[in-house]
Formats: C-alpha cells, structure tokens, sequence
C-alpha cells in the first residue's frame, strides 16, 4: 500500500498524522472489544457489520468512489486539524480506503477467531511509524494536556511563562495531538511567535489596568500590527523628502515593536517542556541530530533567527521589523538628543 500523497492538499505532516491516527484508533477499538464481555449475538451483528463495510469499502475502491474516505476519516481530520476537503485529494483518499480495507480485515479475523490485532494489524502499524505494542495504542496527548501536564509540578513564575507559549501554540496549532506535528511547523510558529506584538499578552487579555480583556486572539493581533506596519512603511519609504538616516529612524519610531530574540529564546525552551511532556525525551532530547528533532534546538534557532532578521529589509536596507531593544535604543538617543 504505498500513494504518492506529496501532492495532497494541505499540510504534509498533518496528513501523515490523519493515517496514523486513523489506524491507531482502529486497532484499538478491536483490542477494546477483544477484552471486552462476550456476546454471541452481539458478535453475529457485528461481523455482519464489519462484512458489509468492507464490501462497501471494495466497491468504492472498484469505482474510485473517493467520496467514501471523507465519511471514514472526517473526524481524524477535525483532530489533527487537516482540512477536510483535502479527504477528496485521490492520493489521500486512496490511502484512507486501502487501510480501512486492511484493517477490517484484521477486525474480521479478531472477532471471528479471537486473534490479537496487534499480532495481525503489525505491518499497517509499522507503516504509520507505531510499534505493535499497547503503549503505541493510546491516544495522544494533546497540546492543551501537555501544558496541564508540564503546569501540574513547574513553578509559578514559569507556570505563567509555560502557559503563555502554550495559548500562543493553541492559537496557532489548535489543540491538535502534538504527536501530529513535526519540525518545520513547529519552526515556523516559532517564526510566527517572533513577529508577535511584544504587548501581545496585554492585547489578548487581562492586565493590571483593565478588568475586561481584548476578545482579539493572537493572529488577529500579529494580523493587525502587520496591517499597521505595511502602512506605515508605505508610506515612509516612498517619501523623496526624507533622507535615508530620517525614514530609518521614523521606522524605528512607529513601527510596532515585536518579539526579541532573548523572548523568543524563553518560548522555545517553554515549547520544548510542553512537547517532552506529551513525548519524552526521545523526541527532546539535546543529544538527539537535528533531523530527529520535533522542537529546534537553541543553536537552530539562532541560526534561524540570523536569517530572518536579515529579510526584514528592505532592499535599501530599512527595517521592516523592529523589536523591544530597538525602541528603548530610539527612546534612549531621543532623550540624550533634549
């Protein structure tokens, strides 16, 4: 069973974790039912059903009734947050019909022959990267358990700073299965992270002055400031009456301060707890290589970041972006300059 699924619409890693998730699941619900109190006739309707959906499986990969992998995988989709018109993607939904084949298959023989599924089901298993073993059967964790989790024995004063990653990574993610993510998306939150409001947290809600907090969610925010940002740079740099050093300094003045690295630094070691609290250390650790990572490691990061800060100019070398230190640099040669 092996599709091309490069071409699928959506993200890449989002689909691969859709099929993990749908044949996790899958087997799982058989071991449940295996362990289960026994009914004859319950048992019956059952491998009736079983039969009949597997007929139907059959006949809609007979006629490329692609249709049918939406009605299997739908709320697969919804949890690893894919679109689920990428379920009508042919590559993909050929895959969610050919595994759905093979594992009522497995389920058949379970429940007909008490066979274990984990012994039956071990290829289809390994072929999403889970060992045939109970601990690969449990769901999970989700992004907002991992920061329950991480929160439950964490100091207050890094509670707050776990929590505040975390409503960012919500945000972002949505409470997907952090087991569905790899590290070029969690790369490019933290790019996302980076260029957030550096008030963001007043914006978002509560602070010492107010008793009602903003209802704007962190993109609306990040997408707000960059609104405002564009137009003042458009504005700025297309201005022939203003010398370079002048445009750089009123850039520097009335752009929206953003994230410094220091801060962004703090969220990716937030980040890293949160993930080795619903992975472990195999997937965090700091002697593992870069491609077996899920979280990038501080060097990355940094690595990162030199690139990033080179972008934001323009092609005259203006900033596009500035942050904290920028401000109270601007703010500081202002006072000296009265």
């Amino acid at each position: 069973m092996i599709a091309e699924l490069a071409d699928a619409p959506g993200d890449e890693w989002r689909t691969k974790a859709l099929i993990r998730e749908h044949v996790r699941e899958a087997i799982s619900s058989m071991m449940a039912r295996l362990e289960a109190p026994f009914d004859a006739q319950e048992s019956e309707n059952h491998l009736a059903s079983l039969q009949q959906q597997r007929d139907t499986v059959e006949n809609a990969l007979k006629a490329r009734g692609w249709n049918h992998a939406a009605e299997l995988a739908s709320s697969h989709a919804d949890r690893v947050g894919l679109p689920r018109e990428a379920l009508a993607d042919p590559a993909l939904a050929w895959r969610i019909l050919a595994n759905t084949r093979e594992l009522l298959k497995v389920a058949l023989s379970t429940e007909r022959d008490c066979e274990d599924p984990l012994r039956l089901g071990k290829n289809l298993l390994e072929e999403v990267g889970l060992k045939a073993e109970r601990a690969s059967l449990k769901p999970p964790m989700s992004l907002s358990e991992a920061v329950e989790k991480e929160c439950d024995d964490a100091p207050i004063d890094v509670e707050k700073k776990i929590r505040a990653t975390g409503r960012l990574a919500e945000a972002y993610f949505g409470d997907v299965p952090l087991a569905s993510l790899a590290l070029d998306e969690v790369t490019a939150f933290l790019k996302f992270v980076w260029d957030m409001p550096k008030n963001w947290g007043q914006l978002h809600g509560k602070n010492r002055y107010e008793q009602v907090g903003s209802e704007l969610e962190p993109k609306e925010i990040k997408r707000k400031a960059d609104e405002d940002d564009a137009a003042v740079l458009a504005e700025i740099v297309t201005d022939d009456s203003l010398s370079t050093p002048d445009k750089r300094r009123l850039l520097v003045d009335l752009l929206e301060p953003r994230q410094t690295d220091a801060n962004l630094i703090v969220h990716r070691n937030m980040l890293n707890r949160i993930f080795t609290a619903a992975l472990g250390g195999a997937a965090t650790a700091r002697h593992l290589a870069d491609d077996e990572r899920v979280v990038p490691s501080q060097k990355m990061l940094r690595k990162k970041l030199k690139a990033w800060h080179k972008k934001a100019k323009t092609e005259d070398g203006l900033p596009t972006r500035v942050d904290f230190h920028a401000e109270v640099t601007r703010v500081f040669h202002r006072e000296l300059t009265h």
